[in-house]
């Protein structure tokens, strides 16, 4: 009799461990809890005669020790997971904020949202700062060789900014075309595409003007100033060219900066 019930609460402690390491391995993994080498240490318990008792408390204890451990690990982990998450949040809210301060350009709804902001950025560029640097930097007020380096920009600017009235500018035409007919695969390496070059293109830009400011003609100490931003930025409709020169600086150093692009060049 005595036997029996030994032998009864043998096979219900031992059940009762195999349902625990069970539980234990499908919440944190073989790796903290493995039931095939619970099964084996307890064959190998009843071969070499080991007291089962002792045997079961001794898992019991390591038992509830790993699941100790193995909770304040997935905590940590958690808690690891969750800051990660919280400073990509941050970053990705701080990028929505700088490009908020450019014009949105809703040029076509499945476009992604910074595009549209960026192709706003370019043509408030290109219709407001872009000619003034023209002006400046034309054969008149500079020289050849400052004119014909300048003249590089126009390729970019004409495919990327330059669009009839009621039309978009080639590159845009590109990505919609690109959206409505390609993978998602294509479309990102368009995107990723026009970030690239107009980083490359606005680098070798603010490079051209700090190295040929020095350049232009004495003549053109101050110059008239007509567009509204400009006029609403200086409080006046006349501006020393180094003072305008320097306003343009700042402004594609700031652009670069908020479009996460500086390091294209």
């Amino acid at each position: 009799m005595f036997n029996k019930n030994k032998e009864k609460e043998i096979k219900l402690k031992y059940e009762q461990i195999k349902e625990r390491y069970k539980e234990f391995e499908k919440l944190f993994g073989k790796e903290c809890f493995n039931y095939e080498a619970f099964e084996n240490r307890y064959i190998n318990a009843l071969t070499n005669k080991i007291d089962l008792e002792i045997f079961f408390k001794a898992e019991e204890e390591a038992l509830e020790q790993k699941y100790l451990m193995c909770l304040e690990k997935q905590k940590k982990e958690k808690n690891k997971e969750n800051s990660f998450t919280k400073k990509a949040e941050n970053i990705l809210e701080e990028y929505d904020q700088r490009l908020k301060k450019y014009p949105y350009n809703n040029f076509y709804d499945g476009a992604h949202y910074d595009l549209k902001y960026l192709y706003g950025a370019l043509i408030l560029f290109y219709n407001h700062l872009f000619p003034y640097l023209e002006t400046i930097f034309n054969i008149k007020n500079t020289s050849k060789e400052v004119y014909k380096e300048f003249e590089k920009f126009y390729t970019y600017f004409n495919y990327y900014c330059y669009s009839k009235e009621g039309f978009l500018s080639k590159q845009f035409q590109d990505i919609v075309s690109t959206i409505k007919h390609s993978n998602d695969k294509d479309v990102e390496r368009i995107r990723i595409h026009t970030f690239v070059e107009t980083g490359k293109i606005f680098n070798e830009l603010l490079f051209f003007i700090n190295n040929n400011k020095t350049k232009i003609s004495k003549d053109l100490l101050k110059i008239k100033i007509i567009d509204p931003i400009l006029v609403k930025a200086f409080k006046t409709q006349e501006v020393y060219t180094m003072q305008l020169l320097e306003f343009i600086i700042n402004w594609i150093k700031n652009f670069l900066h908020d479009f996460r692009i500086s390091e294209f060049k």
